[in-house]
């Protein structure tokens, strides 16, 4: 951000927020061993599983490039070395 790309920082923090939300939602709902049983057990399931995630992270994806951006600062500040 303190170079003028703020757009840029803003994804990149989204991301990571995302990215930290996600994996405690994981952990939460899938606290023990139930993931390797279940690719065991019935591993068409996983398989379908693990395509409705990535198809539903493909769209937040696709949403999130379609959002209407701001236009960002100059890069030359006054308080910014150049």
């Amino acid at each position: 951000a303190m170079t003028g790309r703020i757009q840029t920082h803003r994804g990149f923090m989204r991301g990571s927020y995302l990215g930290a939300v996600g994996a405690f939602v994981g952990a939460t709902v899938v606290p023990q061993r139930d993931i390797p049983q279940l690719a065991v057990d019935h591993p068409m399931l996983l398989s379908a599983a693990a395509l409705a995630v990535s198809a539903l992270a493909w769209g937040i994806v696709a949403l999130a490039r379609l959002e209407k951006r701001s236009p960002t600062l100059p890069r030359h500040h006054a308080s910014l070395p150049k």
